[in-house]
């Protein structure tokens, strides 16, 4: 038994199954669009929170800091008396 290669043939139709099959992979790219974005949105607010909590961590390490040099500047003038 040889096996006979037959050319390709193409109909022109198209089965319910082709547009099913179009029609899910659609909708799964629209949702993976969506929960993307509502994803990224989360992120956002996230970061957002974290640059306040951030900024207000800085002030205080900034004004804790200015107070250590205050006490040390008074240290240092009271030595040169």
């Amino acid at each position: 038994m040889e096996y006979q290669k037959e050319p390709w043939k193409f109909k022109k139709e198209i089965s319910l199954a082709d547009i099913l099959s179009f029609g899910m992979a659609a909708f799964a790219v629209v949702y993976a669009y969506t929960t993307l974005d509502k994803r990224l949105a989360i992120v956002e607010a996230e970061r957002t929170t974290e640059k306040v909590t951030t900024t207000a961590f800085q002030n205080r390490i900034d004004s804790r800091l200015d107070k250590m040099d205050e006490k040390l500047d008074r240290i240092i003038q009271r030595q040169q008396k």
